[in-house]
């Protein structure tokens, strides 16, 4: 994982968290969308420490 910050590549996970969308229609069959948020330690030794976390990629 990049960090969005400075771009330097991490694999230290910080915590992990979920998140679900609102329910919504597909056709007319209710869904509920769950995401798995990842929030990793950056690992850059110039910058002060600091996490960041993975954002899902769009569909579409």
């Amino acid at each position: 994982m990049v960090c969005p910050g400075c771009a330097v590549v991490s694999n230290r996970v910080h915590s992990r968290y979920e998140r679900s969308l609102a329910d919504t229609l597909v056709g007319d069959r209710p869904v509920r969308i769950e995401l798995r948020i990842r929030r990793l330690y950056c690992e850059n030794v110039i910058e002060r420490p600091h996490e960041f976390e993975r954002r899902p990629d769009r569909a579409g």
